[in-house]
């Protein structure tokens, strides 16, 4: 009697551990904290700012509405050419005063400078939940005219 008890136990045990299992990870579901895409606001910030030193950046700034739930933010950067994303730092990321947040991406490399560049917001919540990634893309700005 002893021994069915003991693995009637195990099995409820096994079986609640594995519904407990998988959640967390993607899009709010499978047990974890519901968090929403992040709203990006078009058009994007993109312009050329002029440095001390009399050279140039392309300075873009993504801002988005503040996310319930959201513990923080990850914002992804893909380069025209490039096939996967990569994590801008989480530095870049700021709260404004009016329940909105800016990421400013600054690039030096001139190559940069004439090309369409993707970003992707997703908001986390505090037990490491993710949102859907919110897209949006900074396209190739009209290279400066010459003066006549």
């Amino acid at each position: 009697m002893m021994k069915k008890v003991l693995l009637v136990l195990a099995a409820v045990s096994l079986i609640g551990f594995i519904a407990g299992c998988g959640g967390g990870g993607g899009g709010g579901t499978g047990g974890g904290v519901v968090v929403q895409q992040p709203q990006i606001k078009e058009p994007l910030k993109d312009e050329m700012v002029p440095q001390s030193d009399g050279t140039y950046i392309r300075q873009i700034t993504i801002e988005w509405e503040k996310v319930a739930n959201a513990a923080s933010y990850i914002v992804l950067r893909k380069k025209e050419g490039e096939t996967d994303f990569s994590q801008l730092p989480g530095s870049s990321i700021e709260e404004t005063q009016n329940n909105t947040y800016i990421c400013t991406d600054k690039l030096t490399d001139s190559r940069d400078f004439a090309i369409d560049i993707t970003y992707q917001v997703i908001a986390v919540a505090s037990d490491g939940t993710k949102s859907q990634p919110s897209e949006v893309k900074a396209e190739n700005p009209s290279p400066p005219k010459p003066p006549f």
